[in-house]
């Protein structure tokens, strides 16, 4: 889902505003050379008329190089290196985990810091209450559920909930051979939990490892973020909490993406699907001057191969191409054919109509404009949202932006040039896991902060929902 996504940010400690993918273990060692010793931020605004912003985005810049050198650290620490913090935030400090608790059933008070990466608490939902329908069971034979109350509770939970269970369970299985998941609290009947606890909607749940081996949750908390839940938290010595997003939230199901089949240009002239992009390959856009080009892919700003997405479909002839994007995504469009292709202006995929014209690939590789003569809805699985050093891509064939929800390209490709340098000059990130990328989640905390509501695209603004 493109920067400033349109999905509530996965947040672990929303004081802080530190996202999820960077809140599970942190490692003892000091920075890199390297990364303490990048330059500063360029003068990239005149005197008098851009100052403030300049400093901000100094400010920001320093959280990018602290936080993905974290993140590059976390990638080479062993397992016994995984410190026991529940969060790793960009000033450096640490938070030690609540006071230990031995008995691992003993409820503990979960922070409302989950609001920002799970979303708000939606009802305690009862056997004899319509919402009831909502969870499903697990069977899942690598997962061992405790079931202490021998009512199958531990076995319900959402749809979502599941899928990154599941999804959890395998990576447990590679990690250490011999070894399951072990879930000792999933959907709460019984009112054991905190008040708005997320256990009473079958949204969250604790686990530990089959063995119970406590030297291995470090490790687990970091496997759980890479599975995809929305909030992950070392909430006891006894047990890792996890939690996620509502089905039914507009945030968990709307933002700036594309399918992961759409099909990427590369430099060979080769089509790839979204989903296989690697960080460093050239991929067809398009640049300032409205000319094609190649353009090197960093990131996705979004990844969810398993959500049940609501996309809209864009179809023109004199070519006929087809774009499937959500529609809070931006698209290059203009009122009539005629118009230079650097005149193109992004808007939202919600605000195309038939009769507009899109930015397509002709014979050649030149870019030429295509009538819109339908727009029409659809759903599949899977949201894939990368990111550019032009903050542009072709897919499908039709040029559209890198970015989402707010209806400003120019702001967003600015909004991200820390991160774009930071690659310049680092290189390539490893392995990338699921949702939002936190550096994404940041943008758009800020965006709330700084930008009136109306500024937002109504489907990814969740206090919009119905």
């Amino acid at each position: 889902m493109g920067s400033w996504t349109g999905k509530q940010v996965p947040m672990v400690r929303l004081e802080l505003g530190v996202p999820s993918a960077a809140a599970t273990i942190s490692c003892h060692q000091t920075l890199g050379s390297k990364v303490q010793h990048l330059p500063s931020l360029p003068q990239i605004c005149h005197a008098g008329d851009g100052q403030a912003f300049a400093s901000a985005l100094q400010q920001l810049y320093t959280a990018v190089t602290q936080q993905e050198a974290k993140q590059a650290q976390k990638r080479q620490c062993s397992e016994d290196d995984a410190d026991l913090a529940s969060t790793a935030e960009t000033t450096g400090d640490l938070h030690p985990p609540p006071p230990s608790q031995e008995d691992e059933t003993t409820p503990y008070h979960e922070r409302t810091t989950t609001l920002g990466a799970s979303g708000r608490y939606e009802g305690k939902i009862a056997r004899n209450s319509d919402r009831f329908k909502e969870l499903t069971p697990n069977y899942n034979p690598d997962i061992i559920f405790k079931d202490e109350e021998n009512t199958g509770a531990d076995r319900l939970m959402t749809q979502r909930c599941k899928d990154r269970l599941n999804s959890l369970a395998i990576s447990v299985m590679n990690q250490w051979p011999g070894v399951k998941l072990r879930v000792t609290e999933g959907w709460d009947e019984d009112g054991h939990h905190s008040e708005e606890s997320l256990h009473y909607e079958g949204r969250a749940v604790d686990i530990t490892t089959s063995d119970r081996d406590r030297n291995k949750y470090g490790m687990l908390a970091r496997l759980a973020v890479e599975a995809g839940f929305d909030w992950v938290y070392y909430e006891s010595k006894a047990h890792i909490h996890c939690s996620v997003k509502s089905e039914h939230s507009a945030a968990a199901k709307t933002g700036g993406c594309f399918p992961g089949r759409a099909l990427a240009t590369l430099e060979d002239g080769a089509q790839t699907p979204l989903w296989a992009l690697r960080p460093g390959q050239r991929v067809l856009a398009m640049d300032v001057a409205g000319r094609p080009t190649y353009s090197d892919f960093l990131a996705f700003l979004d990844k969810e191969p398993h959500a049940l997405t609501s996309f809209h479909v864009i179809e023109t002839q004199e070519p006929p191409r087809r774009l499937v994007l959500t529609p809070t995504h931006l698209v290059f469009v203009a009122e009539n054919a005629s118009a230079p292709t650097a005149h193109f202006r992004p808007i939202f995929a919600s605000l195309v109509r038939p009769g507009h014209f899109v930015l397509v690939v002709a014979g050649g590789g030149s870019l030429q404009p295509a009538k819109v003569v339908g727009v029409r809805d659809r759903r599949d699985v899977g949201a894939y949202a990368p990111l550019t050093r032009h903050g542009t891509l072709v897919v499908d064939g039709v040029v559209a932006s890198c970015f989402a929800l707010v209806q400003e390209q120019h702001l967003a490709q600015l909004a991200f040039w820390p991160l774009r340098l930071y690659h310049s000059l680092v290189g390539w990130p490893g392995a990338q896991g699921d949702g939002v990328h936190w550096y994404s989640g940041m943008l758009y905390c800020l965006g709330r902060l700084l930008l009136p509501p109306d500024s937002f695209h109504p489907l990814g603004v969740p206090w919009a929902e119905s």
